[in-house]
């Protein structure tokens, strides 16, 4: 069995205490094979110096251990290989769920698109469902909503009371929601149109 350079052990004692001169002397002898490693597998220069120094970063934050290393070339090139092999499998794990995300956001879209109604559509029907209102819930809706009076306006008009006023529009509003959500209507159009187009 061949043994190691006095010199190397000795480098790498110091390293292990902590010498970064040592560390560095040893950086310089062996980054470009590792460079190179990982570059030929990963085809890109950006990624293989990337992963490079992650490995002498690794390599440095667990010194205390670096003297149990017998062979630094056998163990920098099985640490550049088993890198570039996680590289590979995350990547490919991103670009899964990239796909997926895609896919479900075109699915989204597309049954969105095939259910949606136009506006007009919408108008129409809630315009429907507010004339199919009894009469007086119909007056104080438009009073409301077309009108923009406010609840103590419309009692005086009416001569009712605002609680009254008020307790109307509330089931007025729960039956156009009902009317409109029996023919497809997300909620969230449904307040858009009862709430904001017709006021």
């Amino acid at each position: 069995m061949q043994q190691r350079p006095t010199y190397y052990d000795a480098l790498l004692k110091r390293i292990s205490s902590g010498d970064e001169h040592a560390f560095e002397e040893l950086y310089h002898a062996h980054w470009k094979k590792v460079y190179t490693f990982l570059f030929r597998m990963t085809k890109s220069s950006q990624t293989a110096e990337e992963l490079m120094l992650d490995i002498f970063t690794v390599l440095w934050t667990t010194r205390e251990r670096i003297a149990d290393i017998n062979d630094m070339e056998a163990f920098l090139s099985r640490s550049a290989y088993n890198k570039a092999l996680n590289f590979f499998r995350s990547t490919a794990r991103q670009k899964k769920l990239q796909e997926v995300l895609i896919r479900q956001s075109l699915q989204a879209s597309s049954a969105y698109e095939a259910n949606a109604l136009s506006d007009f559509e919408i108008k129409e029907l809630t315009k429907e469902a507010i004339d199919q209102l009894p009469p007086q819930r119909k007056l104080i809706y438009s009073l409301s909503r077309t009108h923009g009076l406010t609840y103590e306006q419309i009692a005086k008009e009416l001569e009712l009371s605002p609680t009254t006023v008020k307790k109307t529009m509330s089931i007025t509003l729960r039956s156009l929601k009902a009317y409109l959500q029996k023919r497809g209507i997300e909620v969230s159009v449904i307040v858009f149109f009862c709430f904001t187009l017709l006021k």
